[in-house]
């Protein structure tokens, strides 16, 4: 059965599902056929996903995050003096003069990881235009999220659905966008819209939503998303 709701310059169509539990129902919304861009989702089960896209990208494994970038000292060259300590222990000593700072990145493994994940899936060419990016984060549920005994293996009906907790939700974002830069787009400054999402699933993944927005000037943009903020 479907509903239709008339909300300002947006249609909405929910599906009411044949189940008790309302992670299970589907609600779409449709943009105006002028091409008004707004976020729109579809949620069925534990999945949540836009209603248009242009390409899906699924990277599987528990979502990474972005960590801070580190710093350390080194010898600009080899001529620091080797000391025998009191306890036997030999030390090599630099001069302050001879020290540098080295800026290191410690998400270079993960950015990696997620490029050879994605590479099968990489446009050509990169997109050069305003995008939009949805990305959902589906965690694996923690252990005390499923039953015990006879119900070992079920959900609880208390299990949340979304992640509340570590990583901030903008560390996890900023790692896909700057690994997939040169291989999916020009530059993550093209990404002028989008949706981040932290939900439980069983099977941990992250999917990403690429859509094209159109690069002429629409002033139902801006109409569209006023009248849904109010």
């Amino acid at each position: 059965m479907c509903i239709f709701h008339k909300m300002g310059s947006t249609m909405m169509i929910k599906a009411i599902m044949p189940t008790t539990d309302p992670r299970e129902q589907c609600t779409v919304l449709l943009p105006k056929p002028s091409g008004s861009v707004f976020f729109c989702r579809r949620k069925r089960g534990d999945r949540m996903i836009p209603a248009t896209y242009d390409i899906k990208l699924i990277i599987p494994g528990e979502p990474r995050y972005e960590i801070r970038h580190g710093q350390q000292l080194r010898p600009r060259k080899d001529v620091g003096v080797q000391v025998k300590m009191e306890d036997g222990e030999t030390v090599t000593l630099y001069r302050l003069k001879d020290l540098y700072i080295h800026n290191y990145d410690p998400n270079t493994a993960a950015k990696k990881d997620i490029r050879r994940l994605s590479a099968c899936m990489a446009p050509r060419p990169l997109l050069d235009g305003p995008l939009r990016v949805d990305t959902v984060f589906y965690y694996e549920h923690l252990k005390g999220h499923y039953g015990t005994g006879r119900n070992e293996g079920k959900l609880k009906a208390s299990a949340p659905t979304y992640k509340s907790t570590k990583p901030d939700r903008d560390n996890a974002d900023k790692i896909y966008l700057d690994a997939l830069e040169g291989m999916f787009w020009v530059n993550d400054s093209r990404i002028c819209a989008g949706e981040i999402l932290k939900l439980y699933a069983k099977v941990p993944r992250t999917e990403i939503y690429i859509t094209k927005l159109a690069a002429t000037c629409d002033e139902t943009v801006e109409e569209t998303l006023f009248e849904r903020s109010h």
